[in-house]
């Protein structure tokens, strides 16, 4: 069987179980720059910190998002952190962008800075299959986020004191681990796997840490090591 052929049958699937959407010729992205207004200067710097963040997405993320579900009827989107924040949804039709430009416009955002998004197709992920999967679940995972947000942020603003200080650091910190759990308590549902996955993902995001910070270099080697004699000790 051809790359071709295989790639004809996976589309086959893809309808027949109901996995075309979004539609991958809809997908464009735009980005957002990690900046927030600076209190005493009143200019934008860079998000040096969780709070910063959070209030990143509050104060200028998630309006412009509200608003183009509600005035441009955008159904897809999704955000995930690069270099910027990257904000993909999924545009229809030639009306529907020229309302999604306005909005951008209205927030100082180039309108045409929207790019068209490559297919979402990697074979390491299960190819088409795995990445539409993949793609719902970043849309459920950018409402999860900003439902989380906007929790913390109206707790904030309707009431204070110790109870209130640990609730959103619960949700700041202990939620989203947890998702990460849930998941794959559900998928695979090994909780074995579930424990390696988590040591050696968790290595990995270290990599670039590390590089910056030479001190740490030696710690890290012997947790490398620790983890490649568990890996090797225990069958997944």
């Amino acid at each position: 069987m051809t790359n071709i052929e295989f790639e004809e049958i996976i589309e086959v699937g893809l309808k027949e179980l109901g996995l075309e959407w979004p539609y991958d010729d809809t997908l464009y992205e735009f980005k957002i720059q990690r900046q927030i207004q600076d209190p005493n200067t009143h200019e934008e710097t860079s998000i040096k910190s969780t709070a910063e963040y959070f209030k990143f997405l509050n104060d200028k993320v998630f309006p412009i998002v509200d608003e183009l579900e509600s005035r441009a009827k955008i159904e897809y989107w999704h955000m995930l952190n690069h270099n910027a924040l990257d904000i993909r949804l999924s545009i229809d039709s030639d009306l529907q962008m020229k309302e999604v430009k306005s909005i951008l416009s209205k927030y100082q955002i180039d309108g045409e800075s929207i790019k068209k998004w490559s297919q979402y197709n990697d074979f390491n992920l299960g190819s088409r299959f795995g990445c539409q999967a993949l793609l719902i679940l970043y849309h459920s995972q950018s409402i999860f986020t900003r439902n989380i947000i906007r929790s913390i942020f109206w707790l904030k603003e309707t009431s204070d004191g110790k109870e209130t200080e640990k609730l959103t650091e619960n949700m700041a910190h202990k939620v989203p681990i947890y998702t990460s759990h849930m998941l794959l308590n559900i998928l695979p549902a090994n909780i074995l796997y579930e424990a390696i996955s988590h040591l050696h993902e968790g290595i990995f995001r270290l990599e670039p840490i590390i590089k910056e910070n030479p001190n740490l270099v030696q710690a890290y080697d012997n947790l490398k090591r620790n983890y490649e004699e568990l890996r090797a000790a225990v069958s997944v």
